[in-house]
C-alpha cells in the first residue's frame, strides 16, 4: 500500500495498492469515516496495481480495510488523516431543479468568509441565472437560484478561485406544470385503461406512475419523441387512484381517479336455440349509468330482425326480445358506447319442430324389428329425442343417420299391444307425436303400407301383408271398377302394387288363409296434384297487394301447404277459404326482386311450382 497523504474536505484522496507479487486472488477495499462507509473507486493501473480514490466529507480520520482473498493485508487498517480546510458541496438542485421554484444547494466546511466564495448559473442558452449566496452559520452557507428557462444549467462553485469538487455541475431544469394529461374517466373491468402524457415542454426528467399505491402494475408505451400511453388493467370493480409525478412532484391534477366498473355481459335464458314465430329474450347486463345497449340481429339472408329493449327491474339490467321467422343461424351484435359488449357477436340458432317428418310407420310382430324414418332436414339445428313405449314402459330404439339430418329408427317388439312413437326436437313434440305403431303376436295378420292410407294417382300404390300363407288383394275405385293388382311373395310377406288413376277413396280388401283380414275392406285416399290450378298470379308492384286463387276442388283429400319467398326472405301470406277445395292467397311485395310461390298437395310439388312472380316499382307521381 502506498504513501497516504493527508486529505482535506470535498477534494478526492488518492493512493495506491500493489498486488502483483500475492498471485490470483480478490482485493477488497473498505473506507469508512466514523463508521459510516465511503464510496471508494477502483482504478486499474495494470500488472495488478490499482489507483483508489476517495472524496471525504468529515474532518476525520478515515478508516481503510484491505483484504486479499478475504485475509487482511500486513498493515490494515490503515488511517488516512483528513482536516476540514476545503468546502463540500451538496443538495439535489445541483443536479435538477424545477422551474420558476426557488432552489437551493449547500457549503459546508467552509473555513473561510463569503468573498472566498463564487457561484455562477448557466442557463442552456448561456444566460446567467442570478445566484444568492447566504451565510447559515457554522461554516455552512446556502447558494439559491430561481430558474426561470426549461433545459439544463451548468452550476459553476469556485472556493478561493479554485473550483471545488464535481465543479460544474450540470442541473437539469424542468417544469412540472407543463405535462398534459388525457386522463380516462371511466374502465371496465379486465379490459385495458389507456390514458397518455405529453412531456414535451417539460424538460428532462423522470416520469413516475402508479396505481393504487403501485399494487395495480402499470406499463408504458413510447408514442412519439415526448408523448407516452401508461396503460394498466383493473381487476376489481372499483375507484382506481392514478398517482402521476415528475422528478418527485405531482403532476398538475394528480392523482387522477378512474370509475371501473364490472364488464358488461349477455345472459341467454337457455341455450342458443330458438324456435321460430316465438319470442326469444336475452338479458344484457352493464353498469346503471350506461344508456341501453344498442342490438342488431341479422337472418340467415343478412335480413335485420325486428328487437324489442327494455329495461328490466334493477339498474343496469336490459332485456332484448326478438322473433326469428328462418330457420337458421341470426348474427346478433350488442354494442354499449360504440364498442362490443363482452361476447359480441354471437350466434342464436333458430329452428322449426314443425319441419320435422316421421314417415314409414307400418304395423309390427312381437319379437321383429319395425322401423321407421325421421327427416329433420328442414328443421335447422337442434336435438332429437325419440322415446317408444308400450303400456307405460319404454322400449329400446336404435338410431342410424343417413346424411343430411335423416334417420332411420328401428325398436323390436315384446308385446302385441300399440307402442307410443314420441319424437321431439329441441324439446317440443312435432307435429303428430306421439304417433300409434300396432304390434301383433306372431301369426297375426298385419297391413300396412300406402295402398291402404294415402297415396298419389297415376304412381304404383303399396300393400305388405304379413303373416299370412295365402294372399289375396282387390281394389275397387270409386266409380266401382276393379284395379289389376299385381301379388309377389318373399320371406312371408306379400307385396301388393297397384296403380290408381281416380281421384277419391278406394276400398282395398284384403284375405289371408281364405279370410277377410280384420279391418278390411281398407280405405285409400287418392289425390292427384296435376289437378291444382293456380289462376292470377302476375306481375306485382312493390307494396302494392298481389291475389291469386289456387283451385283444389279436384284434387281430393288432403293438406295444401304455400309458402311465398325471395332469395333473402319468406313473406307474409294471407289464405282464405272461399269454399271446399278453393283458396285466395293475398301478399304484398316489399322488395323489388322475383317473388316465388311454392306449393304442394300432401308434401307433394304441384305442378308449375315454384310460380314466379315479377315485382316492378312504382311509377313515380309527375306535379301537375
Amino acid at each position: 500500500v502506498g504513501p497516504l497523504p493527508q486529505g482535506h474536505v470535498g477534494k478526492p484522496l488518492q493512493f495506491t495498492v500493489d498486488a502483483s507479487q500475492a498471485g490470483e486472488g480478490n482485493l477488497e477495499i473498505t473506507i469508512s469515516a466514523q463508521g459510516v462507509n465511503i464510496p471508494t473507486q477502483v482504478h486499474p493501473q495494470g500488472n495488478a496495481k490499482f489507483a483508489v480514490s476517495f472524496v471525504p466529507i468529515e474532518p476525520v480520520d478515515h478508516v481503510i480495510s484491505i483484504y486479499f482473498n478475504k485475509e487482511a493485508v500486513p498493515g490494515s487498517l490503515f488511517i488516512a488523516p483528513v482536516v476540514g480546510d476545503f468546502p463540500l458541496v451538496t443538495g439535489s438542485s445541483l443536479s435538477h431543479a424545477p422551474l420558476g421554484v426557488d432552489s437551493y444547494f449547500t457549503m459546508s466546511n467552509v473555513a473561510g468568509s463569503l468573498d472566498d466564495i463564487e457561484v455562477n448559473v448557466e442557463g442552456p442558452s448561456g444566460q446567467s441565472v442570478p445566484a444568492q449566496v447566504k451565510d447559515a452559520g457554522g461554516q455552512t452557507f446556502k447558494v439559491e437560484f430561481c430558474p426561470r428557462v426549461v433545459g439544463e444549467h451548468k452550476i459553476a462553485v469556485n472556493y478561493r478561485q479554485v473550483a471545488v469538487a464535481g465543479s460544474p455541475f450540470s442541473c437539469k431544469v424542468y417544469d412540472v406544470n407543463a405535462i398534459k394529461v388525457k386522463s380516462v374517466q371511466r374502465g371496465t373491468v379486465g379490459q385495458p385503461v389507456t390514458f397518455l402524457v405529453e412531456t414535451s415542454q417539460a424538460g428532462p426528467g423522470n416520469l413516475e406512475v402508479t396505481v393504487n399505491g403501485g399494487r395495480v402494475a402499470t406499463s408504458a408505451q413510447a408514442q412519439g419523441p415526448h408523448t407516452y400511453a401508461i396503460s394498466f388493467t383493473p381487476r376489481q370493480a372499483t375507484t382506481h387512484t392514478v398517482d402521476l409525478r415528475f422528478n418527485g412532484r405531482d403532476v398538475p391534477g394528480s392523482p387522477f381517479s378512474c370509475s371501473v366498473s364490472e364488464a358488461a355481459r349477455i345472459v341467454l335464458s337457455g341455450e342458443d336455440k330458438v324456435s321460430v314465430d316465438k319470442p326469444a329474450t336475452f338479458v344484457v347486463e352493464c353498469e346503471p349509468t350506461v344508456e341501453p345497449p344498442q342490438v342488431q340481429v341479422l337472418s340467415p339472408s343478412r335480413q335485420p330482425v325486428p328487437v324489442t329493449v327494455k329495461p328490466m327491474d334493477g339498474p343496469g339490467r336490459f332485456s332484448c326480445t326478438l322473433t326469428a321467422k328462418d330457420v337458421g343461424d341470426h348474427s346478433v351484435e350488442v354494442k354499449l358506447a360504440g364498442g362490443h359488449v363482452e361476447g359480441s357477436p354471437f350466434l342464436i340458432k333458430a329452428y322449426d319442430a314443425t319441419k320435422v317428418k316421421v314417415t314409414d310407420i307400418n304395423s309390427g310382430t312381437v319379437g321383429k324389428p319395425v322401423y321407421f324414418s325421421i327427416n329433420a332436414s328442414q328443421a335447422g339445428a337442434g336435438n332429437l329425442e325419440i322415446i317408444v313405449s308400450v303400456n307405460g314402459c319404454n322400449v329400446p330404439n336404435y338410431v342410424q343417420s343417413e346424411g343430411n339430418a335423416k334417420f332411420r329408427v328401428n325398436f323390436k317388439p315384446r308385446e302385441a299391444a300399440p307402442h307410443s312413437l314420441s319424437v321431439r326436437f329441441n324439446g317440443e313434440p312435432i307435429p303428430g307425436s306421439p304417433f300409434t305403431c300396432r304390434v301383433l303376436e306372431p301369426g297375426q295378420v298385419t297391413v300396412s303400407g300406402s295402398g291402404v292410407k294415402m297415396t298419389s294417382a297415376g304412381h304404383p300404390a303399396l300393400v305388405h301383408v304379413e303373416g299370412a300363407n295365402t294372399c289375396d288383394v282387390s281394389v275397387t275405385s270409386p266409380s266401382n271398377r276393379k284395379l289389376p293388382v299385381k301379388l309377389d311373395r318373399s320371406d312371408n310377406r306379400y307385396i301388393a302394387e297397384f296403380t290408381p288413376v281416380e281421384v277419391g277413396r278406394h276400398l282395398v280388401a284384403v284375405e289371408a288363409d281364405n279370410q277377410a283380414v280384420k279391418g278390411s275392406p281398407f280405405p285409400c285416399n287418392v289425390y292427384n296434384v296435376n289437378n291444382i290450378k293456380v289462376t292470377g298470379l302476375g306481375p306485382a308492384k312493390i307494396g302494392k297487394p298481389v291475389t291469386f286463387s289456387v283451385d283444389a276442388m279436384e284434387a281430393g283429400e288432403g293438406t295444401l301447404e304455400l309458402v311465398i319467398s325471395t332469395q333473402q326472405s319468406t313473406v307474409k301470406a294471407e289464405v282464405v277459404a272461399c269454399s271446399r277445395g278453393l283458396y285466395d292467397v293475398t301478399f304484398v311485395p316489399h322488395q323489388l326482386a322475383p317473388h316465388f310461390v311454392n306449393i304442394t298437395f300432401n308434401e307433394e310439388d304441384v305442378p308449375g311450382s315454384p310460380y314466379r312472380c315479377e315485382v316492378m316499382q312504382l311509377p313515380s307521381k309527375k306535379a301537375t
